[in-house]
């Protein structure tokens, strides 16, 4: 089996940076997530695809360094005994204090199986555990999110309807361990999760439901017909979701009302990413531009919602594609100091193909970059912004009023069962 690397071209904007990557591995790449650290490194999670019988997707970790160059990769090549593939990378995850990195991946063998690495900042594997969240038949990851101390949470939807059934929310400690699972009957697809600094959570579906510390179900919100794509949360704690109709909204914590909602025209039915930080949250929405995929990203006051800017990102010729749409939650990402953001997007076309941008916060830098013989644009947004209504019922009437329950549960390390390979690039 031919080990997966990368390779990448790299052009500075004066302090700022857009890597091409492509992969070395024929077949199709899917770009999940990015995660950033506090030495300014970031990393991509992505799945990549071996073409053969049977098919296999393996889990890829890129490290990328502050410079935009990239440093070392980690690839999964093994699921649990007698599985024969991995279906993919959960998109999300995260770092801790110490930027220790904490990724997934899951399969959809036998069984509800959650893969669950954590990595230090050079590559070394600190631990590999295997989750199991059911005994249906399929299982797709959604979202994965971490606290500072390395706890966290998954989501899996659960696609063959049993009891319970839907998305299915785990809690992980910073040992990996397994710890309480919720289940929602829900037959929707759980596109999200978000973690607040008290590790309450907040899943997003067709309908949001919020859980205390003690997952403790508090209230849901029937999202209607504008689904949820994904959310993210502040150090602040306070709560941000995205729909695919363009929408962008504060959550507030105590009950099913938005503080506020905007909405961006762009024509399309996508959403791509949000990120936030203290004072501003930052989206990512599909566009077309004379038939070729675009992206438009907006940022916003945390305050109200007010549009700072607006900006597209196109490549000359190639369609952008989303990623792996089952868990587009990271996609893009802010820094604490409001610097900079990053943006992950692949080609739509040559999937293996994909790009990470350090972008300035304040929008500016707009032009045209050629990296790895495609030229990027990067200019001012031309869409309109107007104030949305957020339909939002408490009962949940629109999709059956939630019963929640605890999904069977079992986690065993791992460390027999799966390997890891070191890629140096």
């Amino acid at each position: 089996m031919p080990i997966i690397g990368v390779t990448a071209s790299s052009i500075r904007i004066a302090g700022n940076w857009i890597t091409r990557f492509t992969d070395t591995v024929p077949g199709a790449s899917f770009t999940n997530s990015v995660l950033l650290d506090s030495s300014g490194a970031s990393y991509i999670v992505w799945s990549q695809r071996i073409q053969g019988s049977p098919l296999i997707n393996r889990p890829v970790l890129t490290k990328v360094k502050a410079d935009g160059t990239q440093d070392w990769s980690r690839t999964y090549t093994l699921g649990v005994p007698g599985s024969t593939t991995f279906f993919g990378s959960i998109g999300g995850g995260g770092t801790d204090s110490s930027n220790n990195i904490y990724w997934g991946g899951y399969n959809n063998s036998s069984d509800y199986f959650v893969y669950l690495f954590k990595h230090n900042s050079s590559g070394t594997q600190q631990f590999a555990r295997i989750h199991n969240v059911g005994s249906n038949s399929n299982a797709i990851g959604r979202a994965m999110n971490t606290n500072p101390d390395g706890s966290g949470q998954f989501i899996v939807y659960t696609t063959n309807p049993q009891n319970p059934f839907g998305p299915c929310l785990s809690r992980f400690d910073n040992a990996g361990n397994q710890g309480t699972i919720r289940a929602e009957d829900t037959p929707s697809q759980g596109f999200g999760c978000t973690l607040l600094p008290n590790h309450s959570m907040l899943a997003t579906v067709y309908r949001q439901a919020f859980f205390d510390s003690s997952s403790t179900l508090q209230w849901t919100a029937d999202a209607s017909s504008n689904i949820i794509d994904g959310s993210c949360s502040n150090p602040n704690g306070q709560l941000f979701s995205i729909g695919n109709n363009g929408s962008v909204g504060r959550n507030n914590t105590v009950n099913v009302n938005m503080a506020w909602a905007r909405q961006v025209q762009t024509g399309s039915s996508s959403a791509w990413g949000i990120g936030a930080n203290n004072s501003f949250v930052y989206s990512v929405h599909r566009a077309t531009l004379s038939s070729i995929g675009a992206m438009v990203i907006q940022k916003r006051a945390v305050s109200d919602g007010t549009l700072q800017w607006q900006r597209i990102v196109r490549l000359v010729g190639v369609d952008i594609g989303q990623g792996q749409t089952e868990s587009n939650l990271q996609t893009i990402v802010v820094n604490a100091t409001d610097t900079d953001y990053w943006l992950l997007f692949r080609e739509n076309s040559n999937p293996g193909n994909f790009y990470l941008c350090k972008l300035p916060a304040d929008g500016s830098k707009t032009g045209n970059y050629t990296v790895g013989g495609v030229t990027v644009i990067y200019e001012n947004g031309l869409y309109t912004d107007v104030a949305y209504t957020a339909t939002r019922n408490s009962s949940g009437t629109g999709q059956g009023a939630p019963t929640l329950g605890t999904a069977n549960a079992g986690d065993v390390p791992s460390a027999a069962y799966i390997a890891d390979t070191k890629v140096t690039v």
